[in-house]
């Protein structure tokens, strides 16, 4: 290992492998209330780490988070560290951030293409060798836009406002398209939005916005399925409503647009990320769970899961079942072909993104790292952070993201999940 490597890893402050002897604990319904670590490794000098909340794999080795150390400003400085899944060891720290500061924490934020990571902040995009974790190029954008990104290839996609929009103080996402190499942006397309309700702020006048959006190839064209919301009349819970376009990149024109998502006479809030397989599509809004045919946008069915007003957190689509974290704290499972409820799980909803790996969904809820069965929702862990027992820090809870990489050759697989101090190692449940 390089010496700059062993350097780095000394500097972070990393715990070695079982630094302390910690025994498994059920409870009296047989869920696992502690476990032995793998590994830990710090990503604090001592403050609460905030700053990421999906983990991203670099390479097969390396598994990123963000870090953070103590300054001057109260709130600290932010870094990056990339961690060796194997040992907790860092390959290296970047800390090229503007101000030492994220504007936001980062979800969907990152993407990454023959060794090059690009990281979308609020207000500034960076660029990083992800082998030798050095500054590519940075830069400030003129407009902030939603955390999500996303790439096809050497292209990358983000939303913003034209310089046009801005000067007529005017609110109207529109999509723009990035080169990795240079970081140089253009405006791709803006969605068709109505201006039958607009609404001025005091500032400015909003038209409507994208949150999330999903770039894909599709019999060998690079597609954009956007969802977006506008100002609309005053229904049951708001006055917004929802469409979504298929627009090709290839062709530079609409498939489709203003396909209805939301339901009419609810209101809307902002999908979660688009998935896509074959060819559906499964997009939210509110308290409503839609699946919709991908190449004409009609909806094939959508459910409220829950009367209660509210939105979702997270969805994943795995073994012909949806899982979806409300923010009504529950944990739902349907089935994907009719949008059937398969099994609720009271206060069950995760903070984190969900996890899925060998049948077992993983997450974090509230300060516990929960694990449970995808067949039925069962508990299977529910572990309190280590770090007060390890570093005498109660204050420190399960926070940011649960992440894993399977076993192989009948081996169980990993469970990396973050605290405000540490990022741990687990065995997983299977």
């Amino acid at each position: 290992m390089k010496s700059w490597v062993v350097l780095f890893s000394i500097l972070s402050g990393l715990h070695g492998c079982n630094p302390d002897k910690i025994d498994i604990q059920r409870d009296n319904n047989g869920i696992i209330t502690q476990l032995p670590h793998v590994w830990k490794s710090s990503r604090s000098d001592g403050g609460l780490a905030l700053g990421m909340y999906r983990g991203y794999f670099i390479g097969e080795k390396g598994l990123l988070c963000v870090a953070t150390r103590k300054s001057a400003d109260p709130a600290g400085e932010f870094y990056l560290q990339l961690k060796d899944v194997n040992s907790g060891e860092n390959i290296w720290i970047w800390d090229d951030f503007f101000e030492k500061k994220l504007a936001r924490p980062l979800n969907r934020s990152i993407v990454v293409h023959e060794n090059k990571l690009i990281l979308h902040d609020l207000w500034a995009d960076y660029c990083i060798d992800a082998q030798t974790g050095s500054t590519v190029w940075k830069r400030i954008r003129g407009f902030g836009s939603a955390s999500e990104l996303t790439n096809i290839n050497d292209k990358y996609f983000i939303t913003g406002l034209s310089k046009e929009s801005k000067d007529a103080k005017k609110i109207d996402d529109a999509i723009f398209i990035g080169d990795f190499k240079s970081g140089q942006v253009e405006q791709l397309v803006k969605p068709d939005y109505s201006a039958e309700y607009p609404f001025f702020n005091g500032q400015s006048t909003y038209i409507g916005s994208i949150y999330r959006f999903k770039t894909f190839t599709k019999d060998g064209n690079d597609l954009l399925l956007i969802p977006y919301d506008e100002i609309g009349p005053e229904v049951k819970y708001n006055n917004n409503r929802s469409f979504f376009g298929l627009y090709n990149i290839s062709q530079r024109a609409w498939i489709y647009n203003r396909k209805p998502l939301s339901l009419e006479e609810d209101g809307s809030s902002p999908s979660l990320m688009p998935i896509i397989h074959d060819d559906k599509v499964f997009l939210t809004s509110l308290n409503s769970l839609g699946c919709f045919e991908l190449p004409t946008g009609k909806r094939i069915w959508q459910y409220r899961l829950t009367e209660v007003h509210t939105s979702f957190r997270d969805m994943l689509l795995v073994d012909g079942k949806m899982v979806i974290s409300s923010l009504d704290g529950n944990l739902y499972c349907v089935d994907a072909k009719n949008g059937t409820q398969l099994w609720a799980s009271p206060s069950g909803a995760f903070s984190s993104d969900i996890y899925h790996q060998d049948g077992v969904l993983y997450g974090i809820n509230g300060d516990f790292l929960r694990a449970c069965e995808l067949k039925t929702g069962q508990v299977l862990w529910e572990l309190k952070s280590l770090d007060g027992k390890l570093d005498g820090r109660d204050d420190s809870e399960f926070e940011g993201f649960v992440t894993g990489l399977p076993g192989a050759n009948g081996k169980k697989g990993r469970i990396f999940a973050t605290t405000n101090l540490n990022i741990y190692c687990f065995e997983a449940a299977r």
